[in-house]
């Protein structure tokens, strides 16, 4: 049921006034993890695409309250990936981002102490694109909230600090030129030893071609 909701979505012209209801399928098919990851990711570009119209609403602190409970959720249930293209990435990277684009008012507040614990752990498993975007929402909600000093602030600066005690034995890795990675399949990654030896984005080159015979390729983030 839950996978044929977006069928039909109205085109929303500048100007027009949307009922809330009509985003709220998303919310639901974005929580849906027994919907493929590919309609999941389509709700929510759907839902960032009219995203002003969702914030101007009457009904938007309720809507809020839903989208959090459901992209926190999501967030914390759907593993980091590492792969640019795949769908969950690009799920997980949405909704970070349309996290950061919530206005910072009093609606939000509420959702403060649970987006930041969220964030947190995040920049220590997640990869460098989302860790980024996570960055700039703790920054922001940081600048404008001032939560009090906290045990979750005490680890993120232990961790920084881990990072930079660490760097003099990965430099070589890190500035090293790096070459294409070729693979029968991308399911012949083995994911968790690559990632100890990746600093930076890496092109991996499969046998599979695309429609115009192109060898199919991955980022590796």
């Amino acid at each position: 049921m839950a996978s044929s909701m977006l069928i039909g979505s109205p085109t929303i012209q500048t100007g027009e006034t949307v009922p809330l209801t009509t985003f709220k399928p998303h919310i639901v098919l974005i929580a849906d993890s027994t919907t493929i990851v590919e309609k999941r990711l389509k709700a929510a570009q759907e839902l960032s695409e009219n995203f002003e119209t969702v914030v101007s609403s009457q009904q938007y602190p309720q809507f809020l309250q839903d989208a959090m409970r459901v992209f926190i959720k999501v967030l914390h249930e759907v593993e980091p990936q590492f792969i640019a293209e795949q769908h969950s990435q690009q799920l997980r990277k949405l909704l970070l981002e349309i996290i950061h684009r919530i206005p910072t008012n009093e609606h939000l507040k509420p959702h403060v102490k649970n987006i930041l614990a969220l964030m947190f752990r995040l920049i220590q498993l997640d990869n460098e694109e989302n860790v980024l975007v996570c960055l700039r929402i703790i920054i922001e909600l940081h600048k404008q909230y001032r939560p009090q000093y906290n045990a979750e602030i005490q680890q993120f600066l232990q961790f920084v600090k881990d990072i930079y005690k660490e760097l003099p034995n990965h430099l070589t890795k890190i500035f090293d030129p790096r070459n294409q990675i070729k693979v029968k399949d991308i399911s012949e990654i083995d994911m968790d030893s690559l990632l100890t030896e990746m600093f930076t984005v890496t092109t991996i080159m499969t046998d599979k071609k695309n429609h115009d015979n192109q060898p199919i390729t991955f980022n590796l983030i």
